[in-house]
Order: structure tokens, then C-alpha cells, then sequence
């Protein structure tokens, strides 16, 4: 069932999106992206694009494009798992980081541009993640000791990392990943940190009752329970207060409604539009592009968020909307109001 509606959805959504964001139907846009279920592991639908026949390249577990700013969840979660010497966390969802326009030390002249060219002397880490702020990301990568560390922590994840830039441009996404990596990703960290697989067999048994199926669907826990959960907290606020937030309603049309979690992802010049985001019931990371990468006039926050949120709300007929655990473990969980920028307790 799964697998139709998402078949179905994007083979009529997409030339629809296309020619309403003023795009010539010659050069067709394409779609692609897994579902995988979160608590067990499984996969369950893929949509690789146009494909005339089951042999046909398919775009959802083969094509690899940058990943833009939907990257950045990895680089939150990584902050969020550094201890100090005590076994002290190091860095809260209100601790704060560069955000002013500046050449990174140790780079060739890199310098790179906030979204609207908003910035400002420090940000929160939650400010960093929610509005997508290129400089504050770039900022904690930096404190964290550079893009090395990220690579390493990928690998937990099983992203490919052999052709991925040794350089502090990766905590902006200059990564080339594919859906069904970016899907396995956000289901983890649904999830509270336990690495999904994305099954796709779950068994093959032979006469003597024998199950050649070895990989587990769900897997060990990959990443500190506190950075998961704080990772997942923000990319919530991502949805209800950031970039996100057409995933909920865009163009007069309801998205999907129920809790969840995502982050956007637009790269240069717009070539490749993400949503990586999950509900409790069902992950799905969506890529829209073009075969030969062309120029779209829009970011994700205008075609891939809604495009995201109206296929969410077809996967989730006829089933009740669940929530997100409250907490993970004994971890306890506390909210306060504070400034974005400063971190610092009101007045």
C-alpha cells in the first residue's frame, strides 16, 4: 500500500510542481526517496524516479548529490555528544556560537553567507539548526575540531564517506549522499539513536529451515542518547518554527499535521531540493532535482517541505497519529524560554 501511494503521489505531484514553479516540462524533474519504519528497521517503499523498467538506475539508492543543509542534524548531533574531561556534556541547545560573517581560519579564504544575509554577533545552537545558519554551523564544526571528526561520526551512521571533502565546507552539506543513506539517518534518530538498517528481506529460508538473512533490520545504538534527543527536539522546532515549516501547510493545502521532525536542504544555485524528516511511524529523506543538475528558481522550503508534508498525509491514512517518547531513558527533560541569540534567560 505504501509502496502504490508513494508511486502514485509523485508521478502526479511533480510535473504539477514543476510547471508551477514556471519550469519547462522538456527537461523532466525528478523525485526520489525511501520509506523506512523507524521502531523496526524495515523498509518499506522506494520511489527511484522515472524508471521504464525494474533494471532501470534508480535514484533513491544510487544517485549521489550533495546534501545541502539537510547535513546539518549530523553536525548538531555530533556537538551535542562532546564530554569534557569530567563527563560533562559540552555544548546545550541554548550554548552559543559565531554567527557574524567572517574568513575561517585555515581554509583557503572560505567565507561563507548566511541564508538572507542575516547575522548576528553569536547565535544558540538551536538558532543554528532551526533558521539553517551556515556560519553558526560552520562555527561549532570548527570548535569541534573540524571536519575529520564528522567524517569519523558518519561511519556510525554507514553513510559512504570514502569521496566526501576533508574540508569545514562539509558542515554545510558539500556531501554527496543518496536518499535511502539520508533515510536510514533521520529514522535513526527518530528512533533514540538505534541504527535502521532499511531491511528491505527479511527473510529466505531454505528446506532444512535455515534463514540466509543475516543483517538485523534494527541495529545497536550508534550515537549518545542526549545528543539524539536534543537533535531530534530541534529538528521538531524545525517544522514548527524554521525552514520546515511548509511540510505543515503551503499553497492553501494541508501537509501533514501530526508531530515530526525534518530539515530542508538546498545546494548552490538550487540544484538539489531536500526534505529529510520523519514521523513516529514512517522516515522518508525526499530529493528533487534533474538528471543533468539545472538551476530551480525555489529552495526546499517551497517545493520539497510541502511536497513532503502533502506525501506524509497519504501514508498516514487511516492510521491514528503517534507521538515522539517524551524522553529517552531516565534523561530528564527540562524547557525554558531563552533568547535565541544569546542563550541567556529573558530580562
Amino acid at each position: 500500500v505504501l509502496q502504490k501511494r508513494t508511486e502514485d503521489f509523485f508521478s502526479e505531484e511533480l510535473p504539477k510542481m514543476q510547471e508551477l514553479v514556471g519550469m519547462s516540462l522538456d527537461n523532466k524533474m525528478e523525485g526520489a526517496t525511501t520509506v523506512i519504519s523507524p521502531t523496526t528497521g524495515e523498509l518499506l517503499a522506494v520511489y527511484g524516479g522515472t524508471q521504464l523498467q525494474s533494471t532501470d538506475f534508480s535514484r533513491a539508492t544510487q544517485a549521489r548529490r550533495q546534501a545541502g543543509s539537510s547535513l546539518k542534524p549530523l553536525v548538531y548531533a555530533l556537538g551535542f555528544e562532546q564530554k569534557n574531561e569530567k563527563g560533562e556534556y559540552i555544548w546545550k541547545s541554548f550554548s552559543t556560537v559565531t554567527n557574524a560573517r567572517r574568513t575561517f581560519k585555515n581554509t583557503s579564504g572560505w567565507r561563507p553567507r548566511n541564508n538572507g544575509e542575516k547575522y548576528s554577533p553569536i547565535s544558540t545552537l538551536t538558532a543554528g539548526l532551526v533558521w539553517s545558519q551556515n556560519i553558526a554551523t560552520a562555527s561549532l564544526l570548527e570548535s569541534i575540531g573540524g571536519p575529520e571528526f564528522l567524517i569519523d561520526f558518519a561511519k556510525r551512521f554507514r553513510f559512504d564517506t570514502k569521496k566526501w571533502p576533508n574540508e569545514l565546507g562539509l558542515a554545510l552539506g558539500q556531501a554527496e549522499v543518496t536518499p535511502f543513506e539520508m533515510t536510514r539517518f533521520v529514522a535513526t534518530i527518530a528512533n533514540g539513536g538505534r541504527f535502521t538498517n532499511g531491511q528491505p528481506v527479511l527473510a529466505a529460508i531454505d528446506l532444512q529451515q535455515r534463514n540466509h538473512v543475516k543483517t538485523l533490520a534494527m541495529d545497536e545504538r550508534v550515537v549518545d542518547e542526549n545528543a539524539i534527543f536534543l537533535t531530534r527536539e530541534l529538528m521538531r522546532l524545525v517544522v514548527l518554527a524554521g525552514t520546515g515549516g511548509g511540510s505543515r501547510k503551503r499553497l492553501d493545502r494541508l501537509g501533514y499535521k501530526g508531530e515530526s521532525i525534518g530539515k530542508t536542504g538546498t545546494t548552490d544555485q538550487s540544484k538539489d531540493l531536500w526534505f529529510v524528516g520523519s514521523t513516529p511511524t514512517y522516515a522518508g529523506a525526499l530529493w528533487i532535482g534533474f538528471d543533468t543538475p539545472a538551476t530551480m528558481p525555489v529552495s526546499s522550503s517551497d517545493v520539497a517541505a510541502p511536497l513532503w508534508g502533502w506525501w506524509m498525509r497519504e501514508l498516514h491514512q487511516d492510521i491514528p497519529y503517534e507521538k515522539f517518547d517524551v524522553v529517552f531513558g531516565d534523561i530528564p527533560v527540562k524547557r525554558k524560554w531563552l533568547c535565541i541569540e544569546t542563550g541567556r534567560v529573558p530580562n
